[in-house]
């Protein structure tokens, strides 16, 4: 059976302000109530029957009535947020005559019973000082019962926390524009990502892609770069703006010399992202990227142009992040 302890000090000092009006008021009779009880049994709480068990052995005598006696005790024990809360209401003549809630921040239902407990056989005790004597004539109107403390205020709505995470991973991807044929790399990068939106660093590079003439010259040419992405986020799906410079790197085969085999390009443009998580820290990140070139670069061999960087450049991205919170 559950057997609460007693609490002596902020309840038992508001018991006797109430109680003590004449120093030792006693109850004029034993006050009959009809409970009302309800609390989810996930919650830990005492049952029906060992609250009441508890109470009338504060009271010594048992105060509960059948269903339809009057006054009524509703008592309800919920879970609000990470908190537990008990009300207790008194009801008589279908009118509420006062209420009080009780608040455990820990959650454990235990100690809030055991306050429960002592504050219901304090407002019975109330109740029956207030009640008139059993042999004055029913006309005479019962006293209203003393006030109740007044309620704590209700606990403030803190704004719901910001989710923020960083992404660290590296991509497989495939561009074309910026050499002679599609051309895969891989890439490494991470991410500041907050709510609905994101930040990301990166740096790339592709293999050789090769051009062979007619006349059996050609070239290989290869890109090492970098970008920066600032996305919206909505959901899975992202929107993000690009911003990419790059070292196209060539070599001629069969050519008189080699004039400048480096050549520095860029762009901006736009990319689409698809987050498809597949574990709580792992994910997965399918991107399409279009770039428009701020100058194409042209490809000279024995002093003839062969070959020039297409005004776009597009490439699909493959990426494996860690997730971090």
């Amino acid at each position: 059976m559950f057997r609460p302890r007693p609490y002596r000090g902020l309840w038992l000092t508001l018991a006797l302000a109430l109680v003590g009006r004449e120093g030792r008021a006693q109850p004029s009779q034993n006050l009959q109530v009809a409970l009302e009880y309800s609390a989810d049994s996930a919650l830990g709480c005492p049952s029906e029957g060992e609250l009441e068990a508890s109470v009338t052995q504060q009271l010594g005598y048992d105060p509960f009535a059948s269903d339809s006696a009057e006054p009524r005790l509703r008592v309800e024990i919920v879970k609000p947020a990470e908190r537990l809360e008990a009300q207790i209401e008194w009801m008589a003549r279908e009118r509420g005559e006062g209420e009080r809630r009780l608040i455990s921040d820990g959650g454990d239902c235990a100690a809030l019973a055991r306050s429960l407990i002592f504050a219901i056989a304090v407002q019975i005790q109330l109740h029956a000082v207030n009640e008139p004597p059993a042999s004055e004539p029913p006309a005479r109107p019962a006293p209203r019962p003393a006030p109740l403390p007044p309620a704590p205020p209700p606990a403030r709505q803190e704004a719901p926390p910001s989710h923020r995470s960083v992404l660290l991973g590296l991509g497989l991807m495939a561009r074309a524009g910026l050499a002679p044929r599609v051309t895969p790399g891989a890439r490494l990068f991470g991410a500041l990502s907050k709510d609905w939106w994101a930040l990301e660093l990166s740096a790339h590079a592709t293999l050789p892609s090769r051009l062979e003439l007619a006349d059996g010259t050609g070239f290989t040419a290869n890109e090492l770069g970098a970008s920066v992405v600032p996305c919206l986020r909505h959901s899975s799906f992202g929107f993000c703006a690009v911003g990419a410079l790059s070292l196209l790197h060539v070599r001629g085969e069969g050519v008189d010399r080699i004039r400048s085999p480096s050549a520095l390009t860029g762009g901006v443009g736009a990319r689409l992202q698809l987050l498809l998580p597949q574990l709580q820290r792992f994910g997965v990140i399918v991107q399409a990227e279009a770039l428009a070139l701020f100058a194409p670069q042209d490809v000279f061999l024995n002093e003839a142009k062969v070959w020039s960087t297409a005004p776009l450049a597009f490439t699909a991205i493959l990426d494996f992040a860690a997730i971090f919170p």
